[in-house]
């Protein structure tokens, strides 16, 4: 595998890539957008605090939305126009009390999770110029702000159960959310009732999570070095599935390929990509070099394209061999 290496001015902690398209955020309160190339299309300002994560909404060649939530405790929503190469922030979403750390979209579109320092899970709309949400309840009302046309946005839901801070959200169907947090635990809860469905207890904090539909299971990263597979609905013997183990520090972020479910990524701090099949959990099928920092975050959702953010003030993009 081969890779570009783009330059930025602090850490990069958020990337997502859908379309050609790389959206990344970065320590220094900017997001960026960038072909699949490498060529850099657009630096966008608004956050007053470190992005921690970032995700497409919609996307087609014309107009694009997209979501990035911040240690400043929103969540902003953005319109892109694709063609003009202008973005404009529609919506900010406030209601958590402390930073943001993760950011899950309904496989719908419709809908948004967040979870982060305050503990607390919220669901949002993620609709951009609706007036109502899919089941015809009026959203909650919109108050114009200084952020020029941009307006606020209030949850639709909060749940309440985790200790410590939320790290991961997962849409696995349109009523079903799963979480990670520091407090040791992955939580399934239900939407339509507005609670906690069942939990997992590991023996370390869970720094991500990435749940597969292909699969219907969980990858997990940790602080014990180890990426641990879960299967969240497993009523026999060990909810853990496999355990791969060959990172040398703490691994930060996992991501499931979106079109082999046997293949995913993990990303550490001992400045590794590490390329597994599921299959065979004691050596992985590559590793990805190129960091010289620790590895901050990562993404699969193109098959044929790995990208990964560091404290090296990098974003690299890893050609795979894997085609659709």
């Amino acid at each position: 595998m081969w890779n570009n290496c783009l330059l930025y001015d602090d850490w990069v902690s958020a990337v997502h890539l859908k379309g050609g398209w790389i959206l990344s955020g970065c320590y220094d309160n900017t997001l960026h957008l960038w072909s699949a190339e490498g060529k850099h299309r657009l630096t966008i300002p608004g956050h007053t605090g470190p992005i921690k994560a970032v995700a497409w909404v919609t996307h087609d060649d014309t107009l694009a939305t997209f979501v990035s939530v911040s240690h400043d405790q929103t969540a902003m929503l953005w319109e892109w126009n694709v063609s003009t190469n202008a973005v404009e922030c529609i919506h900010v979403c406030r209601g958590h009390e402390r930073g943001l750390e993760c950011v899950g979209i309904s496989r719908s579109e419709s809908r948004m999770a967040t979870g982060g320092f305050d503990t607390k899970l919220k669901i949002w709309s993620a609709a951009i110029h609706e007036a109502s949400d899919e089941g015809g309840e009026s959203v909650p009302k919109r108050l114009k702000t200084e952020h020029g046309k941009s307006q606020v946005r209030t949850p639709l839901m909060t749940l309440k159960g985790h200790k410590e801070v939320i790290s991961a959200v997962n849409w696995t169907d349109s009523s079903e959310i799963c979480t990670a947090s520091w407090d040791h635990t992955l939580r399934l809860w239900d939407t339509e009732i507005g609670g906690i469905k069942s939990e997992i207890v590991g023996n370390k904090s869970f720094f991500d999570a990435s749940w597969s539909p292909l699969n219907g299971t969980l990858i997990t990263a940790s602080a014990d070095r180890h990426v641990r597979l879960y299967d969240p609905r497993s009523n026999e013997g060990s909810l853990v599935k496999s355990t791969f183990t060959s990172h040398t520090q703490w691994v930060q972020c996992v991501r499931w390929s979106t079109t082999d479910g046997h293949l995913f990524v993990s990303g550490s701090y001992d400045h590794l990509i590490k390329l597994w099949d599921s299959r065979s959990p004691k050596v992985p099928l590559f590793d990805l070099k190129g960091h010289e920092g620790k590895v901050l975050c990562c993404d699969w959702s193109e098959p044929e394209l790995i990208v990964s953010g560091g404290s090296d003030n990098t974003l690299r993009i890893f050609h795979s061999n894997q085609r659709k």
